[in-house]
């Protein structure tokens, strides 16, 4: 007889989801250096004791050298473009100066001294150029403990409809698994506020960050075979 005349064995298809949820151990941010003046060495040179500011508060915070990373430095003119009046071409754009910006990322795994570093930041004429990234460190252990959950998960729907057929559970036959990317929750920082601090004469509280809580979720699509 041909194969193709042949009844597919009956199956029960099921799907099972697992859900982890942790606290944040690690912390992502880029810190901006930003100079303007009227000569470009002027504004390099500004620039970089800026930055040179910046990693010395780096350091005291105790973030180590191998979490920091100078990403991008650049060195660009700054120009004015006058209108042109009516009936006559506008005049050409005129140099006004020049500015220099250093972008610093850093890792950082010691979260508590998030806000103090803000502050310390601010102090320095730095800001926090993008949003707080709070992310795992080891997030392979944590997608396998949520696959395994998704597995079990599965598996049980799949007895309990077996159950409630009156069937016997057979054999696995296929299975497909997937992983939800971690989405790490932003906490934006207003650095505007936290650079007023500057202009107070007492010491302020740090500014506060609370890094919250992380899930990583799991899905498993299972086929079990019915036993004989």
């Amino acid at each position: 007889m041909s194969s193709r005349n042949q009844t597919p064995s009956p199956r029960i298809h099921v799907s099972g989801a697992g859900r982890i949820t942790t606290i944040p151990d690690v912390a992502y941010l880029a810190i901006g250096v930003v100079t303007a003046a009227e000569t470009a060495s002027e504004a390099s040179h500004a620039n970089a004791v800026k930055g040179s500011a910046v990693k010395a508060v780096l350091e005291t915070v105790g973030i180590p050298e191998r979490a920091i990373k100078t990403k991008r430095v650049a060195l660009i003119p700054t120009y004015v473009y006058p209108q042109a009046k009516p009936g006559k071409t506008a005049e050409p754009r005129k140099l006004v100066g020049y500015e220099a910006s250093t972008t610093i990322d850093v890792t950082i795994t010691d979260l508590p001294v998030l806000g103090r570093l803000f502050d310390e930041v601010a102090r320095v004429g730095a800001v926090v150029t993008d949003a707080l990234e709070f992310a795992l460190q080891d997030r392979e252990a944590h997608e396998l403990a949520a696959l395994t959950l998704a597995g079990k998960h599965a598996r049980a729907n799949a007895e309990a409809v077996a159950a409630g057929l009156g069937v016997s559970l057979g054999a696995l036959s296929e299975a497909e698994a997937s992983v939800d990317g971690v989405r790490p929750r932003d906490t934006r920082w207003d650095y505007g506020a936290a650079a007023s601090l500057r202009r107070q004469p007492f010491e302020p509280p740090p500014t506060p960050v609370s890094p919250g809580e992380l899930t990583v979720s799991a899905q498993v699509r299972a086929s079990f075979d019915i036993a004989a």
